[in-house]
């Protein structure tokens, strides 16, 4: 990424560039209530309707539908250095985080009871559980296949 900024209002989302000439470029959005940039500066923003889009340089794109549409709710969104982005949230399965699969095009659960999530520089998953409010650090070869 290029050290840019990423505001998002209730109607729009605007990057503010550090580079000399860039100044900002404003997004047209909806209902956009969270936000994470990705390791390629692109952002990914979760809707109040819980739906997740990614922009793709020229248009948004919704990534895994399927999670969304089957009542996952999102508390919070992160991005790993290496551009894997996890969520935290509800499903029908309790509260937890989930990596996105690109292969996919859905998210895979981590076994981390959660209300927030955060990813540290080698791409682990920091959690805030639910239940008692204690930070603990995710193994990344924890996932449920």
């Amino acid at each position: 990424a290029d050290g840019s900024v990423w505001v998002l209002s209730a109607t729009i989302l605007r990057q503010l560039s550090p580079a000399p000439g860039k100044g900002y470029l404003s997004v047209s959005y909806q209902t956009g209530v969270r936000v994470a940039v990705d390791n390629q500066g692109y952002p990914w923003v979760v809707q109040s309707n819980n739906d997740i889009y990614r922009w793709n340089g020229a248009q948004w794109v919704q990534v895994a539908s399927e999670w969304t549409s089957a009542g996952g709710n999102v508390s919070s969104i992160a991005v790993a250095a290496d551009g894997s982005v996890f969520i935290s949230g509800l499903d029908v399965s309790g509260t937890g985080v989930w990596r996105y699969d690109p292969t996919t095009d859905n998210f895979d659960a981590f076994r981390m009871d959660a209300a927030q999530v955060a990813v540290d520089p080698g791409g682990h998953p920091w959690a805030i559980r639910k239940a008692n409010g204690y930070v603990y650090k995710g193994s990344l070869d924890q996932t449920d296949q």
